[in-house]
């Protein structure tokens, strides 16, 4: 697949007509939820500017980096969605499955390689907030990333074996992070809904992380087969990304208070 593409001029009464369109399919809360986080991002008046990053593979990174960009689109902002696996491409393959219901502020680069960081500063002024995601095992290009975003997002599951490969993902974040500020924080996925078998192994591995001191969101992301029933469609039904961005903006931009229905 092409590397590179010329730059989408947009026309602004375009995108508002589009995201009209969308927020119809949308159901009311998550609507509203919505508002209040565009809200909110637009009085900051700051980029979100987020990697999502793990040097461990099957923990819905592309996942949570394709709802976490279409979300963002509704702020009505250009929005770059990077996508940094050039093994399967699976974000450029996700906007062309989606067609005319993928938003057109939210542009798709595949981009695998070590020269993101470049690439994407070269488009500079080009978008606003920007969503990065980066295949595992891939070090040089989860670093390029980690210098042209602010925050990194770690998805992953709830088991000991994965919490205990955090560390080399958290070393390389602190490498940044004395360059550059750099946020970091864990997001447990493919969770276990409370009440069902094997929750303990959440209830265990927040405790595992929270030792270790690394930040994490408070609410995992539970195991439901809506998220891979999305692909490769503008998704109907959104779960809990909503709620995840709320408290990602909130860490992201050092809210006072996570964005909620009621608080304007």
């Amino acid at each position: 697949m092409s590397q590179s593409s010329a730059p989408v001029q947009l026309n602004r009464e375009e995108v508002e007509q589009q995201l009209a369109g969308l927020w119809n399919l949308l159901t009311p809360e998550d609507r509203e939820l919505l508002q209040v986080i565009a809200a909110a991002v637009k009085a900051n008046g700051e980029p979100i500017r987020i990697t999502i990053g793990n040097l461990k593979g099957g923990v819905n990174k592309t996942t949570t980096a394709v709802f976490l960009a279409l979300l963002l689109a509704f702020t009505g902002e250009n929005v770059l969605l990077v996508d940094g696996d050039a093994t399967n491409n699976s974000c450029l393959l996700w906007k062309l499955g989606a067609g005319e219901n993928w938003p057109v502020n939210l542009q798709v680069m595949p981009w695998g390689t070590p020269d993101l960081a470049k690439r994407i500063k070269a488009m500079e002024g080009q978008f606003k907030h920007l969503v990065v995601d980066t295949g595992p095992q891939h070090k040089g290009v989860l670093e390029s990333a980690l210098y042209v975003t602010d925050t990194l997002l770690i998805p992953t599951q709830a088991t000991p074996m994965d919490t205990s490969q955090l560390d080399e993902t958290f070393a390389l974040a602190e490498k940044i992070d004395a360059i550059k500020e750099l946020a970091t924080v864990v997001m447990f996925a493919r969770a276990k809904k409370p009440g069902g078998k094997d929750t303990h192994l959440t209830r265990n591995s927040y405790a595992r992380v929270e030792k270790k001191g690394y930040p994490v969101l408070s609410k995992p992301l539970y195991d439901s087969g809506v998220y891979a029933e999305a692909f490769p469609v503008f998704p109907t039904d959104w779960v809990q990304y909503p709620s995840l961005l709320a408290e990602l903006v909130a860490f992201a931009l050092d809210l006072d208070e996570v964005p909620t229905v009621g608080k304007k």
